[in-house]
């Protein structure tokens, strides 16, 4: 093994594996003939999701045995070879990859990538270049590239490539964390805060940007809005040292800390901000009548599924809206299309919400009320700052169905009651990139659906919250309007009503974004006990 790491160094790792696949060829009965290439990169598919990366590995071999180009084969190699803890067996696998298939785009990063993390910095560079010279706006190519240029020490070349990678909307994440990452060490903090805070809104469940926001505002002396981070923080993960240790050391601090320190200089006075545009394709007609089930979904929720206190709401129908008094369903307002009304929660002896029209006419309701689309419309809401508009948390929705907003400790919690097809429109494209392939996404659609009345008619786990599921990945996501396209549309339309069923009743179909290469049975999950359709 010294012997071919020693060899790998000297850049003949490659020509020393295939001379190993062509020492260990075996002649074949010629009666029988060579079985194809492809069935032995089949098997090894098979061996690895199975949890057996060994002997994955012996079928690729196998495989290349009998077709030495098999790009195939080359490919899935290296990423076990990774996996495994070989990284110089995985590089020499990807350079025979790209032999075989020159100008392999993908293949160039992943390899460019591999070498970035053994700290080959020069490799990588040579790399990610030529992967860049093949598609110039890939946005994991970029992201490498800068990642690369920021460990050479190069931060202006990390910071160009890096907000580039940031432009694509699916890449933004990620490529601003790097961006804050390289912004924080050119000593540029504000511009780092403010990359962190990109990547962090951008996904709410981007913990270590969030921990890195925390970290750039307490530089910068912004302490409030520093233990307002981690606050958000220490309500998905309690027990994270790091984040109890920043937390202590930051309180001691907040007896001189400015009282607001808004993120953007707030302007002279408030003034509503415009309506998302509307999704620029046909709205899916309603769901047929019958016994579609209905669903109580809680819009803007925490990392653990509860409540969020909407401090004050826009709200807005395509068509007009009625808002209705919740205990007794007496209707008190009829809003226009395209009318604005602005809800916001009143306090007191009998708490209740505010209702303020354009015109400024004011109305007041006790408890909860309901805001209810006319025809076929759909609900656009936003949440207001009252005198704090550089304080907006992004809780913006467009939804089908009825809306009910309760008052909620200091302000209004937002439940979004719709039908299930309706319900699975606003998810699948959360969960799923649309331009996955179509039956994924059908298979996505069922399970969508199948998860939904599993949590509500067996978890029950947001009973205590007023809804029965939230819309985070705490239970699943949904983005209402915003997630549909023709091409989600067609596909819940195509499996309308289907869902997985065990002996009659909705099963648990937990799914994830990454099984680690082989999922668990629920026997082996402590608590879980064992299920016959619930195997590893």
């Amino acid at each position: 093994m010294t012997l071919v790491r020693a060899l790998a160094h000297c850049g003949v790792a490659g020509l020393l594996v295939v001379c190993a696949l062509t020492g260990e060829e075996r002649p074949t009965a010629p009666a029988q003939g060579p079985a194809p290439a492809q069935t032995d990169v089949v098997a090894g598919h098979r061996h690895y999701f199975a949890g057996r990366p060994a002997d994955a590995i012996k079928s690729y071999q196998a495989a290349l045995r009998r077709e030495p180009e098999h790009h195939e084969a080359w490919i899935n190699g290296a990423v076990v070879w990774d996996s495994l803890g070989e990284p110089e067996k995985a590089a020499a696998w990807y350079r025979r990859a790209l032999k075989a298939k020159p100008g392999d785009a993908p293949a160039q990063t992943a390899l460019g990538e591999l070498e970035l993390r053994r700290g080959r910095l020069g490799e990588a560079r040579a790399e990610l270049d030529k992967a860049l010279a093949l598609s110039p706006e890939d946005p994991s190519a970029l992201i490498a590239r800068g990642r690369t240029s920021l460990a050479m020490g190069r931060l202006d070349e990390a910071v160009a490539t890096l907000k580039k990678a940031a432009a694509p909307t699916a890449s933004a994440p990620i490529a601003s964390f790097w961006l804050g990452n390289a912004f924080e060490e050119a000593g540029r903090h504000e511009e780092a805060a403010a990359a962190f805070d990109r990547a962090a809104r951008a996904d709410s469940y981007f913990s270590a940007a969030r921990y890195r926001l925390a970290r750039s505002l307490a530089r910068l002396g912004r302490v409030r809005e520093a233990l307002d981070e981690l606050a958000k923080l220490l309500d998905a993960d309690p027990g994270h040292e790091d984040y109890k240790r920043l937390q202590a050391a930051l309180r001691p601090r907040l007896k001189d800390a400015p009282r607001m320190t808004p993120r953007q200089p707030p302007p002279a006075a408030w003034t509503p901000p415009a309506r998302a545009a509307d999704p620029a394709v046909p709205v899916a007609p309603l769901p047929p009548t019958g016994r579609v089930p209905v669903l109580r979904v809680g819009v803007g929720t925490t990392a653990l599924g509860k409540p969020v206190d909407w401090r004050g709401v826009w709200a807005e129908g395509t068509e007009g809206f009625e808002l209705v008094e919740g205990a007794s369903g007496r209707r008190v307002v009829r809003a226009a299309a395209g009318e604005r009304w602005e809800l916001r929660p009143t306090s007191g002896k009998h708490a209740g919400t505010e209702a303020v029209g354009p015109t400024g006419t004011t109305l007041r309701v006790r408890g909860a009320v309901a805001l209810k689309p006319a025809g076929k419309g759909t609900l656009w809401l936003r949440e207001k700052w009252p005198g704090a508009p550089g304080r907006f948390r992004g809780l913006e929705r467009r939804l089908r169905g009825v809306v009910e907003l309760a008052p909620y400790k200091q302000g209004l919690k937002v439940v979004n009651v719709v039908d299930l097809e309706s319900y699975t429109h606003g998810v699948l494209s959360a969960e799923m990139p649309v331009d996955s392939p179509m039956e994924a996404l059908k298979a996505q659609a069922v399970l969508a659906r199948t998860h939904a009345l599993y949590m509500r008619g067996v978890t029950s786990r947001h009973k205590g919250d007023g809804y029965e599921l939230c819309d985070g990945q705490h239970c699943q996501v949904y983005s209402g309007l915003r997630s549909e396209s023709a091409r989600s549309r067609a596909v819940v339309e195509g499996t309308r009503g289907r869902i997985v069923t065990f002996e009659g009743r909705p099963t648990n179909v937990l799914y994830s974004a990454n099984c680690g290469g082989h999922a668990q049975g629920a026997g082996e999950i402590s608590g879980w006990g064992a299920l016959p359709y619930f195997v590893g």
